[in-house]
């Protein structure tokens, strides 16, 4: 098992978690598994030993080493919790990718870093990349180029170098609509609906 394989999903770890004991403590488990790392419980597992070995080598826990190493030089104090800091914080990342390592005149990616995270390979007939999803863009219009991360829940990040766009979808849930009582679209729709609507303003949609 190597690095690379738990960023690209492929480790074939997962977490599970059970009941042991009288007191009914809740023990964690890793353990490897055929699900090639599809499942949340084996994305659960990847990335909590992706932090340990952030945490290891910076000597900072996960989220400090995130702010002091990716928020600082992009000028950006990561404070709070609200939607908004969330699609601030996203932004910048997206453009520091879609600038090719680049932001504010200054590279903080090298552009082999950057050929490393977006390298494509197959894997079990799925296309896979070190940190990104590389397939089931949102929408219809995303070139083959593009990668990015869609949350379970509401949350998208996607970058297009071909089209030289990067779109972050932060949506508070389907609580949203509770007061006019209207039909809640599932989310996949909703997130396609609004990524095609994106490429249809600007004039970049894909030929049908």
């Amino acid at each position: 098992m190597t690095l690379r394989q738990m960023l690209e999903g492929t480790s074939g770890l997962e977490l599970v978690r059970r009941m042991e004991g009288d007191k009914a403590a809740v023990k964690e488990v890793l353990r490897f598994s055929s699900g090639q790392g599809s499942s949340i419980s084996a994305q659960e597992a990847e990335r909590e030993i992706e932090a340990t070995i952030v945490t290891t080598l910076t000597g900072l826990n996960y989220v400090s080493a995130v702010q002091k190493l990716l928020f600082e030089p992009l000028g950006f104090s990561a404070t709070g919790n609200s939607i908004e800091v969330e699609s601030q914080t996203l932004a910048l990342v997206g453009q520091l990718w879609l600038n090719g390592g680049i932001y504010a005149h200054r590279r903080l990616l090298s552009r082999q870093t950057m050929d490393q995270f977006t390298a494509r390979r197959t894997e079990l007939s799925r296309m896979v990349a070190a940190g990104w999803w590389v397939i089931d863009a949102p929408g219809h219009d995303f070139s083959a180029s593009s990668y990015g991360w869609t949350n379970p829940g509401w949350e998208s990040l996607w970058i297009d170098p071909e089209r030289e766009l990067c779109v972050v979808l932060l949506i508070n849930g389907p609580e949203m609509w509770t007061e006019t009582r209207e039909a809640v679209p599932s989310r996949e729709k909703l997130r396609d609906d609004v990524h095609d609507a994106i490429f249809a303003a600007l004039g970049s949609t894909s030929p049908k």
